[in-house]
């Protein structure tokens, strides 16, 4: 089964797998402890930045702040979910969707355990740039082993995108 750079079925990949060379399962994000001064702290900068755009009749900063509190309760409430990522042969294949060593640029490690343990894949796709992989319990050197045979490694790449940073020290 080669790989084109669109959505496949999981179920015909368990059923017809290419030659699998590594595979694990990843949660599509992170889930943090958060106590309850985190939600206290929250709700307090929440409702202050709410008063102050009422206050301040900037009615437009006052329904984003009420959607980001929306976003940010839908995204902490729902459990992540379970991904499955598979190298093969002919390239990467992630949940449903399937990268073609052709179409992926390079890759790169940020490993500082046991906060960050990720594989990063620059793609030639404009709406998926970067795509970050959880390596949980995978050895690291091993995937770099398997993948610098198809693809170039950017040592350059030492650190987090700011987003990522921010994300995780806020637990959001």
């Amino acid at each position: 089964m080669a790989l084109s750079n669109e959505e496949i079925d999981e179920n015909q990949l368990h059923e017809d797998p290419p030659n699998i060379l590594l595979s694990w399962d990843f949660p599509d994000r992170p889930t943090y402890q958060r106590g309850r001064l985190w939600y206290i702290v929250a709700l307090i900068v929440g409702l202050s930045l709410l008063v102050y755009a009422i206050f301040t009749a900037n009615f437009l900063f006052a329904l984003l702040v009420l959607l980001f509190a929306l976003v940010v309760y839908l995204s902490i409430s729902a459990p992540p979910r379970q991904s499955s990522i598979y190298i093969t042969e002919d390239g990467i294949v992630i949940g449903r969707q399937s990268y073609p060593f052709k179409n992926i640029q390079s890759f790169w490690f940020i490993y500082e355990p046991p906060t960050v343990k990720k594989l990063y894949l620059k793609t030639q796709s404009l709406l998926d740039a970067e795509i970050g992989v959880e390596l949980e319990d995978i050895n690291p050197n091993e995937v770099r082993t398997l993948l610098t045979k198809y693809v170039v490694e950017d040592l350059d790449k030492k650190d987090e995108s700011l987003s990522e940073i921010l994300s995780r020290l806020l637990k959001i």
